[in-house]
């Protein structure tokens, strides 16, 4: 089901890949409408509002999500870490607020994510197709900033896990891997 769905929502980014093996966002035939020759938007009558940037960057990173959650439960299969990272945050913050809502941190923990990953996703459709640069190395500095401003600031200041800098070599493989993977999606499709 979650293929089909991930299918669906690749299916309906309005064909940015051409059939002609063109990069994400172009085609043979020249830029899509609303951007320039370097992919920057040219702000015309014809560009995606900032709403819609940002909906479509949405529904981006949920797919990007999708498949950084994979990336993350390898991981996990491979023995690397007990328990992955969003599952963390999801039970302590129930932990602090709900102590007997514990039982349904394994439901929490995939909306959460998802919806931490979709709305990444909108601020980055709002903000990649201005920024100059390839749109994975934005799509991946992105996600860069993400992990760093999650994992060295607010996790570990709600004292949830260390900061990535202190993490055993697992975490921060299962971290280090699955942001580069959100990364390298979202900024090929969205960037």
């Amino acid at each position: 089901m979650t293929s089909d769905v991930a299918a669906d929502v690749v299916e309906g980014l309005d064909d940015r890949v051409s059939a002609a093996g063109a990069e994400p966002g172009g085609s043979a035939a020249g830029p899509e409408p609303g951007r320039s020759d370097a992919g920057r938007s040219t702000a015309g009558a014809s560009g995606p509002s900032v709403l819609e940037r940002a909906a479509r960057g949405a529904a981006i990173g949920l797919v990007a999500t999708m498949a950084m959650s994979v990336v993350m439960i390898i991981i996990r299969a491979l023995g690397l870490v007990d328990k992955l990272a969003p599952r963390l945050i999801v039970e302590s913050t129930i932990a602090q607020v709900a102590p007997r809502g514990l039982r349904h941190a394994k439901p929490l923990t995939v909306v959460a994510h998802l919806a931490f990953g979709a709305g990444n996703g909108a601020v980055f459709g709002v903000v990649g197709p201005v920024v100059r640069g390839s749109r994975v190395a934005k799509g991946i500095v992105f996600a860069t900033v993400v992990l760093l401003a999650s994992y060295e600031g607010w996790v570990p200041a709600a004292g949830i896990v260390p900061p990535l800098h202190r993490q055993r070599a697992g975490r921060a493989t299962e971290l280090l891997a699955g942001h580069a993977v959100y990364g390298t999606i979202l900024g090929w499709l969205a960037g």
